[in-house]
């Protein structure tokens, strides 16, 4: 008989979330294993840093070739670790392809000093590496995460030391595997670190910054950990993203977006959609019509090609989900309207598995804990608006400001709301996501700091001033 993992283990352990079976167990690293990794990682850095960009760039393309030839093996791994369905699992092993693919014809551009006109005889801005950089991402994209900070540090020359998520371990194993194939050594390192090597971790001069993607809660331990010690960070945070329907919207547009923004991954993306704002004359048929289509989702093992919803990562997710709606029913500042069950035909086969049905919440009153935390899951927050400055009100009135969505016709008026949205990724018309080409990063609660595109090179870069002008 398989082995079931308490839901209280939080070690480096890889449980399939379907089933809840043990598939493999790593141990901690110790101080002394933290610390040869730290010092291998930083002498690696100081020949890295030296190696053309032309030679990066052909190590980039290479790697980008290597997990378009091995996807499904790598999307099989993230799949049993953490219960995205099988199809979003390759498409998040293809993002990172692409994302070393720009990096790759870029890494000649992004590297390129920038001449300044002064009164110098040449002056000119360069960016310089700093070193040893320490990332830690969590469990919902293990794979994406890692290398969506990695590839724009790596692309101007620092080294990195990855902590992945304890309960992705062997994800953040094949990082390591497919790195060296593609002909990087020790300056990508990964790490089984534990909470508690933190201090240890960003105390030593060798760290030269930090790189987190995760929970406000932690988010703010480790950038004051980091505050301490003078490390530069950059934050990418949770977020409450507000979803925004304007009267002159499609409603059927609407509810295709909305599913498409709130149901990936499970509904546990930082910068998904989670506080619904639907104009008063819109919502009713907005609210009927996202319950018909919730109600014929395919719910199921996530390792088939035709599921579109899989189990949440971990029980103490569901748990938290639950905990939140309930606190929002026994206050009444909000009514459930539809799930928040386990599936009905997966009760036999996956009974010990972390299933939810999508959760659809009509919300009485902004006060509800709904509108004021991150919900981490497959919840729908409806909440009626009379115009377009309430809405702007509400979503603004969160101390979240990652992304946010708005649909409408009018696209000119829909712009104007979106610059005054206080957030870092503002759509219309469109699913909230992060761009290889564009910034991705937050505001208040939600980090500081940005990733991808030229912003990625920029947040550990020493930008130095090169003022040069003849001797006299």
């Amino acid at each position: 008989m398989a082995q079931t993992v308490a839901s209280a283990q939080r070690k480096f352990q890889s449980v399939n979330p379907s089933t809840n079976e043990l598939i493999e167990s790593f141990e901690f690293d110790s101080r002394e294993e933290i610390q040869s990794k730290i010092n291998k990682g930083f002498e690696a850095f100081k020949a890295y840093k030296k190696v053309p960009i032309s030679e990066r760039a052909s190590r980039y393309l290479k790697f980008a070739d290597l997990l378009e030839s091995h996807v499904d093996t790598i999307a099989r791994t993230i799949t049993e670790e953490m219960g995205k369905p099988i199809v979003l699992a390759r498409g998040e092993v293809s993002r990172v392809a692409y994302h070393y693919k720009f990096y790759s014809q870029n890494a000649e551009n992004l590297n390129k000093l920038k001449p300044v006109k002064t009164e110098a005889d040449h002056s000119y801005i360069v960016l310089e590496p700093l070193g040893l950089i320490h990332i830690i991402i969590p469990f919902n994209f293990p794979f994406w995460l890692a290398f969506k900070a990695a590839a724009s540090y790596m692309t101007i020359g620092n080294a990195v030391l990855v902590r992945g998520s304890d309960s992705t371990p062997r994800t953040t194993k094949l990082m390591k595997q497919f790195m060296e194939l593609a002909g990087f050594g020790d300056e990508f390192q990964i790490v089984y670190s534990k909470q508690e090597d933190l201090e240890y971790i960003v105390s030593n001069p060798k760290i030269r910054g930090v790189s987190f993607t995760g929970s406000s809660a932690a988010g703010s331990i480790i950038a004051s950990t980091s505050g301490k010690y003078l490390k530069k960070c950059v934050m990418e945070l949770g977020g409450s993203d507000p979803f925004i329907l304007l009267e002159d919207a499609n409603v059927d547009f609407a509810v295709e977006i909305a599913i498409k923004s709130r149901l990936k991954n499970g509904g546990q993306v930082c910068n998904s959609s989670k506080r619904f704002l639907i104009h008063q004359n819109l919502y009713e048929s907005f609210k009927k019509k996202l319950i018909e289509y919730l109600q014929n989702v395919k719910i199921g093992d996530p390792i088939h090609e035709d599921t579109e919803l899989g189990p949440l990562a971990r029980k103490d997710l569901v748990d938290n989900l639950q905990k939140q709606i309930k606190q929002a029913i026994d206050e009444d500042s909000a009514t459930l309207l539809y799930g928040n069950k386990f599936p009905q035909h997966l009760q036999e086969k996956y009974k010990s598995g972390f299933f939810l049905e999508p959760v659809v919440m009509e919300v009485k009153s902004l006060n509800s804990i709904l509108m004021k935390e991150e919900t981490f899951g497959p919840l729908f927050a409806l909440y009626k608006i009379k115009d377009a400055e309430e809405a702007l009100e509400i979503a603004n009135s969160s101390e979240y400001g990652l992304g946010s969505v708005i649909i409408a016709k009018d696209t000119y008026g829909a712009e104007k709301i979106a610059r005054e949205i206080e957030c870092g990724m503002a759509m219309i018309n469109q699913v909230s996501l992060s761009d290889t080409r564009c910034s991705s990063g937050g505001v208040k609660r939600s980090g500081y700091g940005r990733e991808c595109g030229e912003w990625g090179c920029h947040e550990f870069a020493n930008i130095k001033t090169v003022w040069v002008e003849e001797h006299k």
